[in-house]
């Protein structure tokens, strides 16, 4: 099953949208000398490459499970979730980080990988779809790299608020990956249906709301330093 997987990995354009972005995004990390701006590349970059993974682990238990038409909703939220925040795991031991610095990785992380739906979606649209519907697609685009953003981030706020308290990490960031695998199913459900408009407003709203709690953040921080 696995090999025939890959097959049909291959015979999509997917392979190709990830390596002519990683090659050279790679070689400007190596390029880039600031410690913080590679690290949030480097994980921008793992969502980038990550789709590879999603698409065989999504077929593999969409067959095993033999319900590959809900997959959207049941399969690949979970699968996703985990894969987006899998590299997360590096800051469990790591202190010299910045809570700022975790979110922003994980955000960079989501985002890498909705880079890969925004590039189908593209691929998907002709001019014979006429103009009138490049405004909703857009608007799609937009509001599913929000998504894949913001529900990484979600996860990487929990590490960021256990800092202090290790022994409740794990069950956290479990947590807030259900939440955000929950999060992603609702928007898969709803996005096709009469309540579009709610699945659209949801990441909207994640997103404006970690914009305030960032801006937050960055005051405390300021005033530290001040003090």
């Amino acid at each position: 099953m696995l090999l025939e997987i890959i097959r049909e990995l291959i015979a999509t354009d997917i392979p190709g949208f990830v390596f002519s972005m990683l090659i050279p995004l790679l070689f400007l990390i190596v390029m880039i000398k600031d410690k913080g701006s590679k690290h949030v590349l480097l994980y921008f970059a793992w969502g980038v490459g990550s789709v590879i993974l999603a698409f065989i682990f999504n077929e593999w238990f969409s067959r095993l499970s033999g319900d590959a038409g809900n997959a959207s909703a049941d399969i690949a939220p979970i699968v996703e979730e985990t894969l987006k925040a899998l590299p997360l795991l590096l800051f469990f031991r790591r202190k010299n980080f910045s809570p700022m610095m975790i979110i922003y990785c994980a955000m960079a992380s989501g985002i890498g990988f909705s880079v890969q739906e925004m590039l189908y979606y593209f691929t998907q649209f002709t001019m014979d779809s006429g103009l009138h519907a490049l405004l909703p697609l857009l608007v799609r685009t937009a509001t599913t790299c929000l998504l894949h953003g913001m529900t990484t981030a979600i996860v990487g706020f929990g590490l960021t608020i256990t800092a202090n308290f290790r022994e409740i990490r794990i069950p956290m960031v479990l947590g807030l990956l259900a939440l955000a695998s929950v999060i992603h199913s609702l928007y898969n459900i709803l996005i096709d249906t009469r309540l579009a408009v709610l699945a659209l407003i949801m990441p909207a709203v994640l997103y404006f709301a970690g914009l305030a709690l960032l801006s937050g953040e960055g005051e405390e921080e300021d005033t530290d330093d001040g003090a």
